[in-house]
């Protein structure tokens, strides 16, 4: 009888632990960050998007004001030297480029590291680098737009 005892109290008081503890135990899986480059991907209508990722520096992020740029927390963290992103995402129909713009682009659930981070903007528009360490780099994104719906698009990287 005394070990039902205990292991009700027990069942009832992990709960508190964990949420007094933020469950800091469990590994962080915010690892992913920005590797500049080139990127392509085709969405389901066959139509190509590129997306250019280039470093910038302090300043130059700034002058953007918001517009297209991310400051990488992942990388950040990590203490890596480049943490500031331009991100130019356009298509090409025949001679017609199109450019598609990110607002203010931020941590979409900074309260949490158990999930791979994702940036959502102004828009609600999301980009999420893909790239570690041990694998190809590619990133994936959701984009709603005036012209443009796109659900899901992986973009690999080709230089």
């Amino acid at each position: 009888m005394n070990y039902k005892n205990s292991l009700v109290k027990l069942l009832l008081f992990s709960p508190l632990v964990l949420t007094v503890s933020g469950c800091s135990f469990l590994p962080d899986r915010k690892n992913n960050y920005f590797i500049e480059g080139a990127y392509q991907g085709i969405d389901e209508a066959n139509k190509i998007y590129y997306l250019q990722i280039k470093n910038l520096n302090e300043n130059e992020f700034e002058m953007y004001q918001g517009k297209n740029v991310v400051k990488d927390l992942v990388a950040k963290k990590k203490g890596a030297q480049q943490i500031y992103f331009l991100i130019n995402f356009y298509s090409i129909n025949g001679h017609e480029n199109f450019s598609y713009d990110f607002f203010n682009l931020e941590d979409s659930q900074p309260k949490t590291k158990q999930q791979p981070i994702t940036y959502k903007d102004d828009n609600d528009n999301t980009i999420t680098p893909s790239s570690r360490d041990s694998e190809q780099p590619f990133v994936a994104l959701h984009y709603i737009g005036k012209d443009i719906k796109i659900n899901y698009l992986c973009l690999n990287k080709y230089s």
